[in-house]
């Protein structure tokens, strides 16, 4: 064992007279295992990614395991790439900054396309609120849903009669905080869910056209757009008198501005024609 490791170590000497530390880094990337696992794929993902158009997260590749950082750091960063007076280190440099101008782009087309999609959801916002004060409302919001509605009131965040008469679109057609009781003068009562901390109850009046009724402890259910009428006090089951939020069922104003919207559209291309 001893002779082997003298034979190695005057192999060693000999080749770094006749050939330099070139051949030392040679011999050190044999006996490294990292060096010989990931040597050979590194340099060829470099080459291939400085000749893409848009680069890729070269330094993410290289640094996301200790083996290969070490390995481009030691055996690959310095050498120079062909005949040329490039080094890997400097393709490297050149694939990543390509990769991180495509990003910066991309994230400039994101915030433009954020930017028109929020213009048209005030275009389509505002045109909802100036149908509803046509129709004869005082104004137009939106909430989340009904328990979004009734936890800001309850909670001070806004005066709930500043809302009477509004008409009140909801971005989520159910609630699961409120749960049906029982139908009293056309008004179905829904119960809050106390697990959610709500206090108030909700009534919602029904068409008179309505036909279904809904099942006693089910949510709140198929209810997009209401009309805030007011707080009124009505009699329990065991006659107690209770205070709830009446509302009101109203037109789905945004389709109607999204279908107006989308006429003007087409207005134009005929125009255009």
């Amino acid at each position: 064992m001893l002779k082997l490791t003298v034979s190695k170590a005057i192999i060693v000497v000999l080749l770094l007279i006749m050939n330099g530390c070139k051949v030392l880094s040679v011999y050190q990337c044999i006996i490294d295992p990292y060096c010989t696992r990931y040597r050979e794929p590194i340099m060829k993902k470099i080459v291939e990614c400085e000749k893409t158009e848009i680069g890729y997260d070269i330094n993410a590749y290289l640094y996301e395991n200790s083996g290969r950082k070490s390995t481009y750091e030691k055996f690959v960063a310095k050498n120079q790439y062909k005949n040329t007076n490039r080094t890997f280190d400097d393709l490297r440099k050149e694939c990543q900054g390509k990769y991180e101008a495509e990003q910066d782009r991309l994230q400039e087309v994101k915030k433009m396309q954020e930017k028109e999609a929020q213009a048209k959801r005030d275009r389509i916002f505002n045109e909802s609120k100036n149908l509803a004060i046509e129709s004869g409302y005082k104004g137009y919001v939106q909430f989340r849903d009904m328990h979004d509605f009734v936890s800001s009131a309850e909670n001070g965040s806004i005066n709930i009669n500043d809302y009477k008469d509004y008409v009140i679109e909801f971005s989520s057609n159910g609630d699961y905080a409120y749960k049906f009781s029982q139908l009293i003068n056309g008004v179905e009562i829904y119960q809050p869910d106390y697990r959610y901390g709500l206090k108030l109850t909700v009534g919602i009046k029904r068409d008179k056209d309505q036909k279904d009724q809904p099942l006693e402890g089910q949510v709140i259910n198929n209810i997009k757009v209401v009309s805030f009428k007011g707080v009124e006090t009505y009699m329990t089951i065991l006659r107690l008198n209770k205070q709830i939020l009446i509302f009101d069922r109203a037109k789905n104003f945004y389709v109607s501005a999204l279908e107006k919207a989308l006429k003007k559209v087409f207005d134009q291309k005929d125009k255009d024609k």
